[in-house]
């Protein structure tokens, strides 16, 4: 990973959080340097001073401010304020300012004192062990023991996890990944060739109805999980935000044309299952963006595209294999948003592997009743595959079907390793996830 790429955006977004409070630190530090004659004082100047200079565009050059001595001290003056600054005496929103400020100077400071390195997760601590003076406290960036700026000065303090995408900055993927979606839009009733689908035996309509049924069912979660996040998103990353939003119309879609794919041959809607309405409430449930985006969208929608994988593979018709393949190029760039986003905020934190774990398992004991598939979903995947009921040919979509659940866990393994998972972490969370596959 580029360290000039891994803190750009924190870095901008700390100048942008310290001209909004600048007139109250301003006032401190002129207090600051009254009462230190002897030795020119520090300021939140001097961090502005730093990030008009050193950053360029998307990128911090750490190389360039360790080189230049002058600014390398001036730098070394702000974290000398930062230190011992008074919280107490700013104002909420500035007392946020403040320690979003502080994660971000502090993390350049831990680059610059062990420079060069390739990554954070390159010096040994570098979120967890490492301690800073900030506002008269010795603090690390990350963990959760009473004395991290993450999660108990910024996101418990304050009650707002938008904190969390200040410091825990969106992969540059997420830019392009929105630019792919806006050109990747289609509609539901002007691209699809509705009037050129045929008729099928009722037995193979019946299990189309049900699994476009169970389909149009888990979109409407994924529809509704990352709008309870878009508003809480700062301004400043308003790609994650756009993003989020195509994805919102991306599901819309998808529960539209799947809805009218059941409906198509006549039978009408299948039917919902409790295991289904369990498991899609157990992510509605979720408060935390990083949890949420890894169940919905890396192993949720990760073991979805097998699935429309499958669909599109034994569909009886050209028309029912265009939604899915249009469904699944969709999807496709819901799970990179979440793998990406995952594999950074795991750049950031070496806390958070277990933080996913234990969410898995939350989920997977909520789970331990429902039992395996749905009966009515395992019945329609047999029948498709299938194409028929002969004892024979379902006994082939039986196996077709095994098979997909097979490939849906090697690939689950394949996604959590990319993601930045062992082998071992891999197998265990596969084998954890929901029997509904959302």
């Amino acid at each position: 990973m580029n360290l000039k790429m891994l803190f750009s955006f924190v870095s901008v977004f700390s100048l942008l959080l310290v001209l909004a409070s600048s007139d109250v630190r301003a006032a401190e530090s002129e207090a600051a340097v009254s009462t230190t004659p002897a030795k020119q004082a520090g300021q939140p100047g001097d961090l502005d001073y730093i990030l008009k200079k050193y950053v360029d565009s998307e990128f911090f050059s750490y190389k360039e401010l360790k080189a230049n001595k002058k600014d390398h001290a001036r730098f070394e003056r702000f974290m000398e304020w930062q230190a011992d600054a008074d919280v107490k005496s700013m104002s909420r929103e500035d007392q946020v300012a403040f320690y979003i400020n502080a994660y971000n100077s502090c993390s350049t400071k831990a680059i610059l004192d062990h420079y060069p390195v390739h990554t954070p997760l390159d010096v040994d601590g570098f979120f967890d062990k490492l301690k800073f003076k900030v506002g008269g406290e010795m603090l690390k960036l990350g963990g959760s023991d009473g004395d991290s700026m993450e999660y108990d000065r910024l996101i418990a303090n304050y009650g707002d996890m938008r904190a969390h995408f200040a410091v825990v900055c969106a992969p540059p993927e997420v830019a392009r990944l929105y630019d792919q979606a806006v050109e990747s839009q289609w509609d539901a009733n002007r691209d699809i060739a509705w009037d050129q689908l045929p008729e099928h035996h009722p037995d193979l309509e019946r299990a189309l109805d049900q699994v476009f049924t169970f389909l149009a069912e888990n979109e409407l979660s994924a529809l509704y999980v990352p709008s309870r996040f878009v508003a809480r998103i700062h301004p400043a990353y308003a790609e994650v935000a756009m993003f989020l939003s195509t994805q919102m119309a991306d599901e819309a879609r998808h529960i539209d044309v799947f809805l009218k794919r059941a409906r198509a041959g006549g039978g009408g809607l299948g039917v919902s299952s409790a295991t289904t309405s369990q498991s899609l409430l157990t992510l509605l449930e979720l408060t935390d963006f990083t949890e949420a985006a890894f169940l919905l969208s890396v192993l949720g929608e990760g073991t979805f595209l097998d699935l429309l994988r499958f669909i599109e593979d034994h569909a009886p018709d050209d028309v029912t294999a265009d939604i899915v393949q249009r469904a699944r190029n969709d999807e496709t760039r819901h799970v990179h948003f979440g793998l990406v986003h995952v594999r950074h905020a795991l750049a950031h934190d070496k806390g958070l592997y277990q933080r996913l774990e234990n969410a898995v398992r939350r989920r997977a004991a909520t789970m331990a009743g429902a039992g395996g598939v749905p009966d009515a979903l395992q019945d329609g995947l047999t029948i498709l595959a299938a194409g028929s009921t002969s004892p024979k040919a379902v006994s082939q979509g039986h196996d077709a079907f095994r098979g997909l659940l097979d490939e849906m866990h090697h690939n689950r393994i394949k996604r959590l390793e990319h993601a930045g998972f062992t082998s071992d972490q891999a197998q265990t969370l596969s084998e954890l996830h929901t029997p509904n596959f959302m």
